[in-house]
């Protein structure tokens, strides 16, 4: 995985911890740009559970109580990390931000004790897959139909990555 120097080379972002200042405008990121809808009170209790990491940022020089552009959730389960939502404004997109945030999240889920990363991302999210296998993401395995949009399933990639590089197996 790139160092956090390589993206924040490119873009100098406004990175911290989700506070419950800004949940709200964190569920309204959230709610603007991912099928997922997470609540104020779902980000507060998210705030609240010691095995999760919710980071948020904002352009460089701006308010994130205000300007939130992007967001990263994930949690901590037994050896494993999850990214559960990863989410960057349109207009901020392709400068560096989701790469920073996915590292800022993995490097917090080694320090709560998780040996690999995992995260589900739908099978024709192109520009989503091209981020994580950038990452050192791979493929472990598929959940059929696992999205709904409308009438249409879609397939879940499930993808992992481990600090050490390690291969994983289908699971």
């Amino acid at each position: 995985m790139p160092t956090n120097r390589d993206a924040e080379a490119r873009q100098a972002w406004n990175i911290v911890p989700l506070s419950p200042d800004n949940a709200a405008e964190a569920a309204h990121l959230n709610r603007a740009h991912l099928p997922t809808r997470w609540t104020k009170d779902d980000f507060h209790r998210a705030i609240a559970d010691p095995d999760m990491l919710c980071l948020i940022s904002a352009a460089a020089g701006t308010d994130t109580d205000t300007n939130l552009i992007g967001l990263v959730l994930a949690r901590r389960t037994v050896d494993d990390g999850e990214i559960l939502s990863l989410v960057v404004d349109p207009h901020h997109r392709r400068g560096g931000l989701a790469t920073c945030l996915m590292q800022r999240a993995c490097i917090g889920l080694m320090a709560l004790g998780a040996q690999r990363v995992l995260l589900e991302v739908a099978s024709d999210n192109a520009p989503a897959i091209t981020l994580y296998t950038s990452l050192g993401f791979r493929d472990i395995g598929t959940r059929i139909g696992y999205y709904s949009r409308g009438e249409t399933s879609i397939d879940a990639r499930i993808m992992a990555w481990r600090p050490d590089g390690a291969e994983e197996s289908s699971e």
